[in-house]
Parts: C-alpha cells; sequence; structure tokens
C-alpha cells in the first residue's frame, strides 16, 4: 500500500480503502501531502496527551505548506474525516468551528 508522502506508514486509517481510493484518483500529490502530514502531526500531538478539539486547527495551520485556500481544506478535511482513525470527532470539530464563525 502507498500514500502520498513519507507520513503515511504512520497514521492510523479507519477507513484504508477509502484513502487508497483517493491516491489512486487524485492527481494532486501536495493536497495529499497536506492531509497525511495533517494527520501525522494531529496523531503526534495526542500521543502527548493533547485533545483533538485542541490541536486541530494549529496542526492543519502547520501542514499547510502550500497556502490551501478554504474550499480545498474543507474538500480535504471531508475524505481525512472519512478515512482517519478519528476522523468521525474531527468531522464534527470542524463542523461546530465553522458554525461558530
Amino acid at each position: 500500500m502507498k500514500g502520498f508522502s513519507e507520513y503515511f506508514d504512520n497514521i492510523h486509517f479507519r477507513d484504508l480503502d477509502h484513502w487508497q481510493d483517493c491516491v489512486a484518483h487524485n492527481s494532486n500529490q501536495e493536497l495529499g501531502e497536506f492531509a497525511e502530514h495533517w494527520m501525522f502531526l494531529m496523531e503526534q500531538e495526542m500521543t502527548k496527551g493533547k485533545k483533538l478539539k485542541d490541536i486541530w486547527y494549529s496542526t492543519s495551520c502547520t501542514a499547510n505548506i502550500v497556502g490551501l485556500s478554504g474550499a480545498m481544506f474543507n474538500v480535504i478535511a471531508a475524505s481525512v474525516s472519512k478515512a482517519w482513525a478519528h476522523g468521525e470527532e474531527l468531522a464534527k470539530l470542524i463542523d461546530i468551528e465553522s458554525h461558530l464563525i
């Protein structure tokens, strides 16, 4: 199995088939690299005892070295939410935050 980046092997997936489908059908390497870097950073912070609700946004900013737009972030967040082990919780947090803005 392969991913978009060197982070792939260190990410816990809930729906690996979905992620492999994303890899197979996505021609934009930078978007996939961002998503895997972001999942990796979130997992690293959570292993330090931090709560997802406190780190999801800051880790997305750290991983966003290509300057993704809000629309592209939403597309990636939807795929991450479906594939990643903590994706269901992430989806709820992103939805809550979007209604607070």
